[in-house]
């Protein structure tokens, strides 16, 4: 616990997440939601934010603590506060951002006007069909207007009798009702002058609505995350808002007029950020793919700009017999003719010798681009090199084999569950051998809650906990021994410092080739702090980052402000990156050694005090659009430098797609129409991603630079990047068969290694139910991606 006069700005290691309330209290064991509080002892149930509401004092829904001093109780209200208005906007952005999705649909329109007529006309009607339906019911009910009076009976007691009559019987065109009179009032603006809608009424029909919704998703066989699509809404928001009468679309007008319709509304948004490519630059991505199923290997074209990725093309290549360096080169050239040489600063690639070959070739051709290799694959095959090494294989060997005997029976998953509490420690991650350390990480994190596990009652009177050899044993002997958790922690040292770097490439919320020479030093000089055989190590990361490294490295950390004035350079950082940045200026904008001076020695508009203050909280690429105008060429090649990311990730995350579309049925398309389909499909959800994202910290959050030391020093810096909510752009979107139920005695748990380890990262989690500590249970089904098929039998 901090100190009483300290409040905590971090959160507290080893704790369940990173919140900041962990440091007052601690987890009750085997009680999911318990907080026991460290100043007064009470046991608080409902989670992590209703404890802080028990430190913070605030009224309603848990005893205030009577321990906790002023200053401490102020600033957990400060930070309640503070996550209630992120909520708050976060829900204002989302609805903003949905009720754009139907007025982008009109822009487009040349009908503005005669569609808001129609829709209000249409409004009137349902209305008045509303009021006429409550009029004629109640006058049904009373035997007629004119008996009220006949009969001396007040429209108080007309309406008991009405209500008495409902339970008993349905109304007349009760579901037209429903259809063409209620549900536009769940989408209407409160604002909007409407009868309030009784709560009985708004639950039958969200029931209506989602039992249509449902019987649409189960009987196409597509993933139930589509109920939470926002084109979903607009589909409900729309057919209300115009009733009933108007015919669906055929399935010609979908795949003919409106696909050419939605195509050239993408194209005019892809043409909006082609506008930003001359100022910052842009770098083409490209990445291979290859379906098992039928060998067809297709490649994808994506252009990164800072102000959002596009999608160009991809290139079915299956007829191609030798994918060799000469046909990757001109592949590679004719993309860079159609885009435009003089936008593109780079091309980033994976690493296969063909396409190194290819890139260097064209670099020759095209004086005016570099060719780099993608830093998240060269991180990740580092990843990969480091646990080849027996001792390290050795490590990872006995954490598979804890998992796996675990996660192959629902009977062990339960009982770890109870002991750890809740939580996982199979867990995917972006890139296949980041999921070793993170599964590493995992297990080293519930090592107290498993040594109970096999220490318990439950499991040593089960049939694996009397077993003398076999997985079962295995597992209880590494768990309850020394040996293991001593290596596993120090492997974690050696992980740890690259996955964070890996962390910062995989993002493309903001360019990284500014901070990727300095962040992979920083990896091993934090390796070399905490490891014994660092030299070892050494070799390995120096192998891929010399294979990895490119003159654009040197340039984004040189022209850094961050690094030019805020740290102490070796003279060999100093050389280095200096001579790349003049490679960069030969190759880019000859002749700016006099302006690299005035960068370098903080003259002129450099080295005016607010320009020493902004490149603390500025973007380096903003910070040289203002502060770089007494050097207009070198300024220019800066923002285009440092604009630029140096991952191809977005391309290796949305490979099911191509899998989908290019499938035997859709082939049946014309290729035209199969090159707009891709096209526009792609680009819909890149855009959609790019404005969800949007909220007002994203955008205030954009103009602030990267910061190394938050990567480097956040307690748990994987949280945010494993608890990611969204999924690949384009992954798990369309469904198989429905699954084969093997009723095996254990669960295939490689085989959903294999998926979870894949680099396309398909975030497959097992799905079980059945099992017990006799046997019996059911294949691992991925949640997301609907329904799968058979799978083959893989034993650990």
């Amino acid at each position: 616990m901090p100190p009483r006069e300290e409040f905590p700005t971090k959160g507290l290691e080893g704790a369940p997440s990173n919140d900041i309330g962990w440091h007052f209290g601690t987890p009750v064991p085997n009680a999911r939601g318990s907080i026991v509080c460290k100043l007064c002892g009470k046991v608080v149930k409902g989670g992590i934010t209703r404890f802080k509401e028990h430190i913070a004092h605030k009224t309603g829904n848990v005893a205030p603590c009577p321990n906790v001093i002023g200053f401490i109780r102020e600033s957990m209200m400060n930070v309640l506060k503070e996550s209630n208005t992120k909520k708050i906007d976060k829900k204002r952005r989302k609805d903003e951002f949905l009720s754009q999705l139907t007025e982008d649909e009109d822009e487009h329109e040349g009908f503005i006007d005669e569609v808001s007529a129609i829709r209000q006309a249409t409004r009137e009607s349902i209305q008045s069909q509303h009021e006429w339906h409550r009029r004629e019911e109640f006058r049904r009910s009373t035997g007629g207007w004119d008996n009220i009076y006949k009969e001396g009976r007040s429209s108080h007691g007309s309406a008991r009798e009405h209500n008495r009559e409902r339970t008993s019987k349905s109304i007349p065109g009760e579901s037209e009702f429903t259809l063409r009179g209620a549900i536009p009032e769940l989408v209407r603006s409160k604002s909007s002058k409407q009868p309030k809608v009784n709560d009985s009424f708004l639950k039958s029909f969200r029931r209506k609505i989602g039992e249509a919704v449902s019987k649409f998703i189960i009987y196409e066989r597509l993933p139930f995350q589509l109920a939470s699509s926002p084109w979903l809404y607009n589909l409900i928001q729309v057919a209300t808002e115009i009733g009933q009468g108007v015919k669906l679309p055929t399935p010609y007008e979908v795949s003919d007029v409106y696909l050419e319709s939605e195509y050239q509304r993408v194209h005019d948004w892809v043409n909006v950020l082609k506008t930003y490519w001359k100022e910052l630059g842009a770098t083409l991505m490209c990445d291979g793919w290859t379906n098992s199923l039928n060998q067809m290997h297709i490649i994808n074209f994506l252009v990164y700009c800072s102000k959002g990725t596009i999608f160009w093309k991809s290139v079915d290549v299956s007829s191609v017999r030798s994918r060799d360096a000469e046909f990757y080169y001109r592949l590679l050239d004719s993309v860079v003719e159609e885009i435009g040489e003089n936008y593109i600063v780079q091309i980033v690639t994976d690493n296969e010798a063909a396409m190194k070959a290819a890139g260097k070739k064209l670099m020759l051709k095209r004086q005016h681009l570099y060719w780099t290799s993608c830093a998240a694959h060269c991180l990740d095959l580092c990843l990969e090199d480091i646990g080849k090494k027996p001792s390290v294989a050795k490590v990872l060997d006995e954490e598979k084999k804890v998992t796996c005997f675990i996660y192959n029976h629902i009977w062990t998953v339960d009982l770890m569950k109870k002991y750890t509490p809740g939580k996982q420690i199979l867990r995917p991650a972006l890139t296949r051998f980041a999921t070793h350390f993170i599964q590493l990480e995992e297990i080293t994190r519930q090592k107290q809650g498993l040594r109970e596990m096999f220490n318990s009652k439950e499991f040593k009177e089960s049939k694996w906990g009397k077993q003398k050899s076999g997985p079962a044993y295995e597992a209880k002997k590494i768990v309850l021994g020394k040996g293991f958790w001593k290596k596993a922690n120090d492997l974690i040292k050696v992980y740890e410092p690259l996955v964070r770097v890996l962390r910062l490439v995989e993002s493309d919320e903001k360019p990284t080739m500014g901070f990727i020479y300095d962040a992979v030093d920083r990896a091993k000089r934090a390796i070399q702090q905490n490891c014994r055989y660092f030299i070892e190590y050494e070799k390995i990361i120096d192998n891929r980052w010399n294979f990895m490294h490119s003159d654009l490295h040197s340039a984004g950390y040189f022209l850094n402000p961050q690094f030019q004035f805020g740290v102490e350079h070796s003279e060999n950082v100093l050389i280095e990156t200096l001579e790349g940045t003049r490679s960069v200026i030969e190759r880019l904008e000859p002749s700016m050694d006099t302006q690299l001076l005035l960068f370098r020695d903080k003259h002129e508009t450099f080295g005016t005090p607010q320009a020493q203050k902004a490149w603390k909280q500025m973007n380096p690429a903003e910070w040289w659009m203002i502060y770089g105008t007494c050097v207009p060429e070198l300024q220019k090649l800066a923002i285009k430098v440092l604009s630029q990311t140096t991952s191809a990730s977005n391309c290796e995350r949305n490979w099911s797609t191509f899998s989908y579309i290019h499938t035997k049925a859709r082939n049946r398309l014309k290729y035209k129409k199969l090159e707009k389909l891709v096209f526009t499909y792609y680009n819909m959800r890149l855009k959609m991603r790019h404005q969800q994202r949007m909220s007002t910290d994203d955008i205030n959050a954009s103009f602030n630079p990267i910061s190394l030391d938050y990567i480097f020093e956040d307690v748990d810096p994987l949280s945010e990047w494993l608890h990611e909510k969204e999924n690949p752009l384009l992954d798990g979107e369309n469904a198989g068969v429905l699954p084969v139920d093997t009723s095996d005695d254990e669960m295939d748990v490689d085989q959903s290694q294999q998926q979870i380890l894949s680099h396309s990262s398909s975030r497959s989690t097992p799905s079980q139910s059945g099992d017990g500590p006799d046997g019996g249970g059911l294949s691992p089904i991925d949640e997301d991606d609907g329904y799968s098929g058979d799978r083959g039998e893989i034993r650990s």
